[in-house]
């Protein structure tokens, strides 16, 4: 419990520190995907490997109703000293913070140590929000529509589920 404190506090030191426009993790890794979505090589008919890179908004899930809360994710092409990706975001309520490794070509995507603050909001909220997070941690592929504004992804197919969102900026 307290390393996951001082985790969260040096988190958000970090954080508050940096100004507009700094990245929060320096360091971008030149052999990623790079340019618009990380456009780079082959992905079927239209030649390019897509990349989630970008900060996107939920929207909602496989039932269509659009979510009443304002979510947003952020997919970093900078790595952490493992070699994975990183990934921030706000949720209902609490920060949040994950690492991804991916297979850009096959668009495969696997989620690790999804975790956040630990703020305390409403019973609805608060549900909502580890529904998002179990949700997110389960996300096995992803895809990219024709336009790059949608970013869906997929839980595993016994699963039927998934998470939409709409591009905020690359």
């Amino acid at each position: 419990m307290l390393i996951r404190s001082v985790a969260i506090f040096l988190f958000f030191a970090v954080l508050t520190s940096c100004s507009k426009g700094d990245s929060l993790f320096p360091g971008n890794d030149p052999s990623a995907p790079q340019g618009p979505l990380g456009v780079n090589g082959s992905n079927g008919s239209n030649g390019n490997v897509r990349a989630p890179f970008g900060t996107w908004k939920l929207v909602g899930y496989e039932d269509g109703k659009t979510t009443p809360y304002e979510i947003n994710i952020a997919f970093k092409n900078e790595k952490n000293e493992l070699g994975q990706y990183l990934i921030d975001g706000k949720s209902t309520v609490n920060f949040y913070f994950a690492y991804f490794t991916a297979d850009f070509e096959k668009r495969t995507i696997e989620l690790y140590g999804v975790g956040g603050t630990q703020i305390k909001g409403g019973a609805a909220e608060m549900a909502y929000e580890e529904n998002y997070w179990i949700r997110l941690s389960k996300v096995v592929r992803y895809e990219i529509t024709d336009d790059s504004q949608t970013l869906i992804l997929h839980s595993p197919e016994k699963d039927k589920q998934k998470i939409t969102y709409k591009l905020i900026k690359r």
